[in-house]
């Protein structure tokens, strides 16, 4: 499927959400990642973070508490 090239530069509104270390936790359990920097403070300190830090897959979990969920689906007609 090739994308509508006027879809390019489409921007969706921000939205902010609270992580909990609790919830970076299991969904690293649930992906088998087991880097020590997702699940222990002192490791992620050491390794330059404030503390604990979410992998970057984690961000698409996120997109379930956007208050517009579905927006990309609805806009390219999906």
């Amino acid at each position: 499927m090739q994308l509508d090239k006027k879809l390019i530069g489409h921007t969706f509104q921000p939205f902010s959400t609270v992580v909990e270390a609790g919830k970076i936790r299991l969904f690293c359990k649930a992906i088998g990642e087991e880097d020590a920097i997702y699940s222990d403070e002192a490791a992620a300190k050491a390794a330059g973070y404030r503390g604990i830090t979410a992998p970057l897959t984690f961000l698409r979990a996120l997109q379930a508490d956007d208050p517009n969920k579905g927006g990309l689906l609805r806009l390219l007609n999906v």
